[in-house]
């Protein structure tokens, strides 16, 4: 079992610059390669690491206000270099920023210890052409075909490893902590998680889910949505797909283009209690 009190403290977010020379230094150069470009012409990195049979994915900013998970991915490095173990059973590709323009564009807000009012004002965010929802899909009448340049690195890396698992960074805002899976793990694994939250602090959201169209297997557990379910939601509401939907479909739901059983999770962790955090300000 890993020991959660290894994982590292921060008391600021990275600029994408100190987060890929974190990266390097932790991963080791050799293990790092530039697997394409950003609109920007952003260089986007990908470290790879053990020799397990099935591939696993994790990527930080799949939208860029959402650095969360570039720490997670500096963090999980450190643990796979301490659990051998985990090398044999997988190769782990890990992109810590899959949006380098858009994290650029929010490192007004890190320069000093979290507050709301700093990340309102140097917030950004796309309302169309996310880096994680601009993935091709096609679905009855609809057709998105346009995937952004940081997609498409995306797309390729995942073309290329097929990965068994593909976990996309995210953080949530403000809200309790909550969970999205592919498939229902059973009450044993959510309570684990449950436990996990509480001994770190971090209250779980006992809400609706963030879309009226999403299944909720339990307060906090969410079954994973993608353009699909969001298109035969509008019809059952009788409301045109064509002219309400805007872009593409998820990492989680292309993955299965390759590999129809992979498994997906985003982690939902708020700003507010996340542990990484937890010796920042909060005024």
């Amino acid at each position: 079992m890993i020991n959660l009190g290894t994982v590292d403290k921060y008391d600021r977010f990275l600029s994408l610059k100190e987060l890929y020379k974190q990266f390097k230094q932790i991963a080791g150069k050799e293990q790092v390669v530039e697997i394409g470009r950003s609109k920007n012409k952003e260089p986007i990195l990908c470290g790879t690491f053990g020799t397990g049979k099935n591939n696993v994915l994790l990527f930080g900013y799949p939208y860029p206000n959402e650095p969360v998970g570039s720490l997670t991915c500096l963090s999980w490095v450190k643990i796979l270099k301490n659990n051998p173990e985990l090398l044999k059973q997988y190769t782990w590709h890990i992109v810590p920023c899959a949006d380098p323009d858009g994290a650029k564009l929010n490192e007004g807000w890190y320069k000093t210890p979290f507050s709301v009012k700093q990340y309102i004002q140097g917030f950004y965010r796309q309302i169309n052409n996310q880096t994680e929802w601009s993935f091709p899909v096609s679905y009855k009448d609809y057709s998105f075909q346009k995937p952004t340049p940081q997609t498409k690195v995306l797309m390729n890396l995942i073309e290329r490893v097929k990965p068994s698992i593909i976990y996309s960074l995210h953080n949530s805002g403000f809200s309790g902590a909550y969970f999205l899976l592919s498939k229902d793990l059973g009450p044993a694994f959510m309570r684990s998680i449950e436990n996990t939250a509480k001994r770190l602090g971090i209250p779980m959201h006992k809400g609706a889910p963030e879309v009226p169209f999403a299944k909720m297997f339990k307060p906090g557990f969410i079954k994973l949505f993608g353009i699909k379910e969001e298109y035969d939601f509008l019809k059952k509401i009788h409301e045109d797909p064509l002219k309400q939907l805007i872009g593409g479909t998820s990492s989680a739901e292309y993955a299965k283009k390759y590999r129809k059983n992979a498994f997906s999770l985003v982690c939902e962790i708020p700003y507010v209690f996340d542990p990484i955090m937890a010796n920042t300000s909060r005024s």
